[in-house]
């Protein structure tokens, strides 16, 4: 499970640069991310 998280946190990472590069996305890409980071500090918390 640990290196689903580690894995998932890096795609979040990547996904977080490009949408820093192309604005442009539109807010539907930016909502997405903030939903999946959300998610992802849920799951670590609940992993320890």
């Amino acid at each position: 499970m640990k290196s689903k998280l580690k894995i998932l946190s890096a795609i979040i990472f990547f996904l977080w640069i490009i949408g820093f590069f192309f604005f442009e996305l539109g807010f539907i890409v930016h909502l997405a991310l903030v939903a999946a980071t959300i998610v992802l500090i849920l799951g670590v918390v609940y992993e320890k």
